[in-house]
């Protein structure tokens, strides 16, 4: 009685292995069909290409004025890390404003008050931002950079603070071509004279934009200021 339990029980695990065995078969069979044995089969005879662009080295080299600097850095990413950028300067405080902020714009950082203070840098800051950099004496700056490709930096309604994302010098009704009629005024700082320069699209003291400069600009509407080199 036992003993044809056994072989009952026996043939049936034998007759499931052949089942699984069949099933497994089957699906190797299916995924053959479904994905091709060599690359081409996936891509067909497709051509693809990359396109390298090479990069050219420019740093930014330039002068903080004891006080108060508006400035900006062309040489860096969109994604500069924050603590690099600034290590070169002994300041005492810095400032950024995000025109897009609908708490506080302001956001700034002093090393010299305590620890339990709420202040910070964003990790990473773009060429595209201008900065409020306070320092006690005059100090030469110097950042290992590259040129970039033209960069688009959006506007929004009211005043932004935004930098200048390349090295070439233009008469500014050129160089803010794009925004024209939409923005209300532009305001820059001479950092050595401490005085503001300022441009309505019709007059002003404001010539050229220039590198290391940073720029408050009063817009009437969104927009989009793109830069190129």
């Amino acid at each position: 009685m036992n003993l044809n339990k056994e072989k009952k029980t026996l043939i049936e695990i034998i007759a499931l292995t052949i089942v699984i065995l069949g099933i497994t078969i089957s699906s190797l069979f299916l995924f053959q069909k479904l994905f091709p044995e060599t690359f081409e089969g996936f891509t067909g005879n497709a051509i693809s290409s990359v396109r390298v662009v090479q990069t050219v080295p420019e740093p930014c080299n330039f002068t903080l004025y004891n006080g108060w600097n508006l400035a900006s850095f062309f040489c860096i990413s969109i994604y500069q890390n924050t603590t690099e950028l600034f290590e070169p300067i002994s300041y005492n405080s810095i400032f950024m404003y995000d025109a897009s902020s609908y708490i506080d714009p302001w956001i700034s950082y002093n090393p010299s008050l305590p620890n339990w203070t709420v202040q910070s840098l964003p990790e990473t800051v773009s060429r595209e931002q201008a900065f409020w950099i306070s320092v006690s004496s005059d100090q030469n700056y110097y950042f290992n950079g590259s040129k970039k490709p033209s960069t688009t930096i959006s506007l929004v309604d009211g005043w932004n603070l935004v930098g200048y994302p390349t090295s070439t010098s233009r008469n500014v009704s050129q160089a803010v071509l794009g925004i024209t009629g939409s923005f209300v005024q532009i305001k820059t700082f001479n950092n050595s004279a401490k005085t503001y320069d300022y441009y309505n699209g019709t007059n002003g003291t404001i010539t050229n934009t220039s590198k290391y400069q940073g720029y408050w600009i009063e817009m009437n509407s969104t927009g989009s200021w793109v830069v190129s080199w």
